[in-house]
């Protein structure tokens, strides 16, 4: 199922983000669709090591969320 996700981007850091992911030969969807399922351990996780990276960068980055934790493995 897709779900659609709008960012606020100024057009420079578009660019610059359209250019990462030319230079690594991956989609920006993909870049994002990963990311958010290591995030939350999710099914299309890359594995332990960049599920604690993305962990740490969000705990590191002082928004005001509840520190992220492992998931419970049941829908909410």
């Amino acid at each position: 199922m897709e779900h659609n996700v709008t960012i606020d981007l100024n057009d420079l850091d578009y660019m610059n983000l359209k250019y990462l992911v030319k230079e690594n030969h991956i989609s920006l969807s993909k870049l994002f669709e990963k990311f958010a399922s290591d995030l939350i351990y999710g099914e299309k996780s890359n594995g332990g090591n960049q599920r604690s990276s993305a962990k740490d960068y969000l705990n590191s980055c002082q928004y005001d969320l509840h520190r992220v934790k492992e998931p419970k493995k049941e829908l909410l």
